[in-house]
């Protein structure tokens, strides 16, 4: 049977909730990833598909939007794996950037490149026949709503100290 003094329990409860928030940004991670490499299969899929064009190259194919996508997946593969191995504030931090910055190029996609739409806007990728029963909005609202959850986890984590035994935090 192991003792343990009021200051070991104490410091132990911040400590297990800190590993399930690291445990919990690094499958969230995980998760947006997946579904941002699944996106870019799908897209890259019916960009090969005959007859489909680039509204913003001209009407001429475009071969890369779909690596947008694996793009936007490595910091969340970086991030999952980052925040199960360490629990240091700059990582927190640099991932909440990169977060930032990524909904923020999204958001420009999205105003920018995708458009309003309309009955005469020009079709997009997720205008095309095999992605519409797909979903897409839902797909970006889940990514996007996964980010903002992300974005948020990233922050505490990066504005309350990490716990190390033996510092005087410790003790």
């Amino acid at each position: 049977m192991t003792i343990t003094t009021e200051s070991e329990r104490l410091s132990a409860a911040p400590q297990g909730r800190r590993r399930t928030l690291r445990l919990t940004t690094a499958i969230l991670c995980g998760v947006t990833a997946v579904a941002y490499l699944v996106l870019a299969l799908l897209v890259a899929r019916a960009q090969s598909s005959p007859g489909w064009t680039d509204v913003a190259q001209g009407g001429g194919r475009m071969d890369s939007i779909y690596g947008i996508y694996i793009f936007a997946a490595v910091p969340y593969l970086i991030g999952a794996a980052l925040s199960v191995r360490l629990d240091r504030t700059v990582i927190w931090v640099l991932g909440a950037c990169t977060q930032v910055a990524i909904l923020a190029g999204l958001l420009w996609l999205g105003l920018a490149v995708i458009g309003p739409g309309g009955p005469e806007a020009e079709p997009t990728v997720f205008d095309y026949a095999p992605l519409s029963g797909l979903g897409m909005a839902w797909w970006a609202a889940a990514i996007s709503g996964a980010q903002v959850v992300l974005l948020a986890l990233l922050t505490y984590l990066a504005l309350t100290p990490e716990h190390r035994q033996g510092t005087a935090a410790a003790e």
